[in-house]
C-alpha cells in the first residue's frame, strides 16, 4: 500500500505529540487524522477507515486497550502501533508494536512495515 493511500489516525492527548507526529507523516505523504482522547478516536473510528491507528497507551479517559479492543471490534484488518512515552513504560497490550513517541525515525520504520501488503493480508486472516 503506497503512502498516498493510507490513512493514520493519531491518538495522544498531548498536542505537542499530535502536531509532530502529523507533521511527520503527511511529509512522508501519508493522509493523517488526529484525535485528543479514546472516546474521540472511537468516534472517528466509526465514521472513517483507518489503514493504521497509532495510539497513545496514557490516555486520560479510557485504557488504550479498552480502545484497541472497541477499535478491533469496529474495524478489525486496521493496524495498530501503540505510543509510550518513555523507555521506562511496559507494555499493557503486548501483542501490538509499542514505541517511544519522540522516537520519529522508528516511527516512520513501523508505519512503513505495519501498511506493506502483506502485514495487511495477515491482519485481515488473522482476525477472520
Amino acid at each position: 500500500m503506497s503512502a498516498i493511500s493510507s490513512k493514520i489516525l493519531i491518538v495522544d492527548d498531548d498536542q505537542d505529540v499530535l502536531i509532530a507526529l502529523e507533521r511527520l507523516l503527511e511529509d512522508q505523504g501519508y493522509r493523517t487524522v488526529t484525535a485528543w482522547s479514546g472516546q474521540e478516536a472511537l468516534s472517528l473510528l466509526n465514521s472513517q477507515s483507518f489503514d493504521l491507528l497509532l495510539l497513545d497507551r496514557g490516555l486520560p479517559d479510557l485504557d488504550s486497550a479498552e480502545v484497541l479492543r472497541r477499535a478491533r471490534a469496529g474495524r478489525p484488518t486496521t493496524s495498530c502501533i501503540m505510543l509510550r512515552g518513555t523507555e521506562a513504560q511496559t507494555s499493557r497490550v503486548p501483542s501490538y508494536d509499542v514505541v517511544c513517541k519522540w522516537e520519529h525515525p522508528e516511527i516512520l520504520d513501523r508505519v512503513r512495515d505495519s501498511l506493506t501488503p502483506e502485514k495487511i493480508s495477515r491482519s485481515s486472516s488473522l482476525m477472520a
